[in-house]
């Protein structure tokens, strides 16, 4: 009779349990709720324009659990951040199990 171990039966597998990247036949998560970018005064009054990019990670819920620059814009990265924690998405399902999802994200900053 083969062994089980505790852990197995304890519950999910720890890669189960680890994000998955939105590659290949795993799209990005459907965008549920948007907070727009507080465009930074500073930034604003200097004429910078742009876009910031950033990697988003979610948890099996959508929630945004944590967000890193890929592309920087003087000024906006921390307004971006801000406001792309306050995202919510569409689970994604991986084997028909909720996954969280690392991703990409643009925030752009216009004057108008």
């Amino acid at each position: 009779m083969p062994q089980t171990s505790e852990a197995a039966e304890a519950g999910p597998k720890e890669e189960e349990l680890r994000p998955v990247r939105a590659l290949g036949g795993i799209r990005p998560p459907r965008l549920l709720k948007k907070v727009e970018a507080v465009y930074p005064a500073e930034a604003r009054k200097a004429g910078i324009e742009g876009y910031v990019i950033l990697e988003v990670t979610t948890d099996s819920r959508g929630r945004v659990v944590n967000v890193k620059v890929l592309r920087s814009l003087q000024g906006c990265d921390e307004a971006a951040m801000d406001a792309v924690r306050q995202y919510l998405y569409e689970p994604v399902l991986v084997r028909g199990k909720a996954r969280g999802v690392i991703f990409s994200t643009t925030v752009f900053f216009k004057k108008t």
